[in-house]
Parts: structure tokens; sequence; C-alpha cells
């Protein structure tokens, strides 16, 4: 993949986690051609465990429907860790089917490299949470 712009080049450290080892390595290679220093995960307890570990962490970029533990559980636990921790969702389903809240910011599979980029700008940019334990 070639760089989409400049201005979505960054140096902050991103969880990805998806338990499609491909879909993982695909965004990891993405985010580090753009400076990001990136932890991957292959699912809800592999990424809080890996979370506690190699804090700070900026943000976590994870699927919402995983093995062992689904992404708003690990991330409900990750913000006991760590209060103001942030996250972009991914998923192959529809937003009401997953009965997405408004402040839950998701990004549906498939997604093109730009939208991911500009998602992922936007929630580290973000001074609210993506997703409250309500």
């Amino acid at each position: 993949m070639s760089k989409i712009n400049n201005c979505y080049q960054g140096t902050e450290t991103i969880l990805i986690v998806d338990d499609e080892k491909q879909l993982r390595e695909m965004l990891s290679d993405f985010l580090v051609s753009y400076g990001y220093r990136v932890i991957t995960a292959e699912d809800g307890q592999d990424a809080l465990d890996k979370y506690k570990q190699n804090e700070p962490i900026h943000l976590v970029v994870m699927d919402v429907v995983m093995p062992r533990k689904d992404g708003i559980s690990c991330f409900r636990e990750i913000k006991k860790v760590n209060p103001a921790a942030k996250a972009v969702f991914m998923s192959g389903y529809r937003p009401d089917h997953l009965q997405a809240k408004p402040d839950f910011q998701l990004i549906q599979k498939p997604f093109s490299p730009v939208e991911m980029i500009k998602a992922i700008r936007s929630a580290l940019e973000s001074e609210q949470e993506v997703i409250g334990d309500r």
C-alpha cells in the first residue's frame, strides 16, 4: 500500500486486535509504514494481557466478535486499567446487529486503508471517550 497523506503519520502506540491473522498483519504493516508503533493480539484476552504489559498504548483497534473474549468486554476491562483508553472497533456485522451506542466508533469490514487511517487519526486526536461503560 502506498502512503496516502503525511497528515496521517504518527508515532503513537496502537494495539491491533483481531482473530484474523492476515488482517492483523496487513494493518500492522500499514501503520508501521506511517510511523506508528504496533502491538498485535489475536483475541480479547490476549489484548488485555498485552495492554497491561505494554503501557502506554494510545489506541486500541479491535474486532468486536472474537473467541475467548469479545472486543467490547475486553475494552471495558481495559477502561478499568486506564479510564482514558481509546478504541476504534471493526466488524463485518451491521451496527444495528451489534446494538451500537452513539459513542461507539465502528468501522465496517471490509474497509479501505484511507477509511482506517482517518478513523485512527480521528480517535487519537479526540479528547472524548470512544465507548463508555453504560
